[in-house]
């Protein structure tokens, strides 16, 4: 039961993880390139979209989104725009299997950093 429980655990935080490097993979393009980059987090298919470049999520943990804090996480689909400065269009919370310390977050629109 216990090496269950690790094994779950770790697939949790592996989803977490995906989705905060898929973040900071696009702000840090969207700086390189001069350019905006979107990211699309689908948690219904269990897919991310950096640009061009879509990732699958496990479809074993179950993941919500939303945009601003004060509003209900939802599983619909979610796009954001990192820009050239390093910012972003808004803010973003995308909580992992109703994990509230596994949530992933970017609270600033200024900086566009993403943290768990």
């Amino acid at each position: 039961p216990s090496l269950y429980k690790f094994i779950s655990d770790a697939a949790v935080k592996s989803v977490a993880f995906d989705i905060m490097t898929g973040l900071r993979s696009a702000r840090s393009q969207a700086i390189a390139e001069g350019s905006t980059v979107t990211v699309t987090i689908s948690p219904g298919s269990h897919k991310m979209t950096v640009g061009a470049t879509e990732t699958s999520l496990s479809d074993k943990i179950n993941f919500e989104v939303k945009i601003n804090a004060e509003d209900s996480y939802s599983e619909a689909d979610v796009s954001i725009d990192f820009y050239p400065n390093g910012g972003c269009e808004s803010t973003l919370y995308v909580l992992v299997n109703n994990d509230t310390s596994l949530c992933v977050k970017i609270e600033s629109r200024i900086s566009g950093l993403s943290r768990i």
